[in-house]
């Protein structure tokens, strides 16, 4: 399970550090620290030209497995690690240390390590890879009470998410840890969260990510070992099967669209 807090203040996504964000505007910049990142202190910061330190987390800071934004209005900063999705709601606003605290948590599934909003703010997806060689899940949280409304099943390894531009279905990336074993996207129908296909790609994919127009989604395998070939898997969202595989340089992680 991981935790998410929910602020008031507008979050855009913009890291100036790989653990740290900064508002719209420039008012706040939100970034942590624990012992994977300076070795000593564990805090999360929140600066509007001084630094205020909130020490609000009794629990191992380095634990933490992502530290991301997602919302359609701006408003929400994600935090997850540990077992459990922490949502503080709208009404805390970040004036002082002193305000911010977290006001419920969410169990979900087992190392969760992505969460991906619906476009209509709706809906947050959880990405929960699972324990090692078991399948992996997502957890649906609904937005307005914080309550998580269903959990679906998908492949080992889940790791990371995407909607198409409607909101219609959801691609689930399973890294599917066995080894050798190649990697899958489950394709969830939002309307019922049930899996409707899954889609074979390249070995040990890293991410996905899906064109503007919501017809293609283009997934990233880096591969086991030396021997394993670097591609690009295309998935035809019309179809849902592969419709290109296409080999570029050593190990790609990531992908963007112009």
């Amino acid at each position: 399970s991981g935790y998410a807090f929910k602020y008031l203040t507008p979050v855009e996504v913009i890291k100036y550090q790989s653990n740290a964000f900064s508002t719209m505007g420039g008012g706040w910049k939100f970034s942590y620290y624990g012992s994977s990142v300076n070795g000593t202190s564990q805090r999360i910061e929140f600066d509007n030209s001084d630094i205020l330190e909130a020490n609000i987390l009794p629990w191992d800071i380095t634990q933490i497995t992502k530290f991301q934004y997602n919302s359609t209005t701006g408003d929400t900063a994600w935090f997850l690690w540990g077992d459990n999705v922490y949502g503080a709601y709208d009404n805390v606003v970040i004036e002082e240390y002193e305000t911010v605290s977290i006001e419920t948590d969410i169990d979900v599934g087992v190392y969760p390590v992505y969460a991906a909003i619906t476009p209509d703010g709706n809906y947050v997806y959880v990405a929960n890879e699972g324990p090692t060689n078991e399948p992996g899940t997502v957890s649906v949280i609904r937005t307005a009470d914080n309550t998580v409304v269903a959990t679906i099943d998908v492949g080992d390894g889940a790791h990371y998410i995407v909607f198409t531009p409607n909101g219609d279905y959801a691609y689930v990336l399973n890294e599917e840890t066995s080894y050798g074993q190649s990697g899958t996207v489950s394709v969830i129908d939002t309307a019922s969260n049930n899996v409707v296909e899954t889609i074979v790609v390249g070995r040990w994919p890293k991410s996905l990510a899906i064109t503007p127009d919501g017809d293609y989604v283009y997934v990233a395998n880096t591969g086991v070992t030396m021997n394993d070939p670097d591609t690009v898997s295309v998935i035809s969202t019309a179809s849902n099967t592969v419709v290109k595989t296409i080999t570029v340089g050593n190990r790609p992680h990531y992908i963007v669209f112009t």
